[in-house]
C-alpha cells in the first residue's frame, strides 16, 4: 500500500523521442513514485530499457532526469546513488 504523502508521477514523465532514435533504445514501462525521506523527496524511475529488441541490464546506465515544477521551474536535479 502506498502511503497518503507518496505521488505517482508516471504521467508526468517526459520521453524524448528523438533522444531514444539517436541513441536505438527505447524507454517503456516507466513508473515514478514520490516518496518522503526528511526534508527532501526522492523519485526513483523504474522501467525496461530495450535495446535493439532485447531487454537490457540496468546496472551499467545512469539515467539522467530533471524535476520540474507547475511554472517549469528546475527544482531537483539528478544526483547519483
Amino acid at each position: 500500500m502506498v502511503s497518503s504523502k507518496t505521488q505517482d508521477l508516471s504521467d508526468r514523465i517526459e520521453q524524448v523521442d528523438a533522444l531514444e532514435q539517436m541513441i536505438e533504445v527505447q524507454l517503456q514501462g516507466l513508473y515514478a513514485l514520490a516518496a518522503p525521506g526528511g526534508d527532501n523527496y526522492t523519485i526513483p524511475i523504474n522501467g525496461q530499457l530495450y535495446r535493439g529488441g532485447n531487454v537490457m541490464s540496468l546496472g551499467a546506465l545512469d539515467v539522467v532526469a530533471a524535476v520540474y515544477d507547475s511554472r517549469r521551474r528546475v527544482v531537483g536535479s539528478p544526483r547519483r546513488i
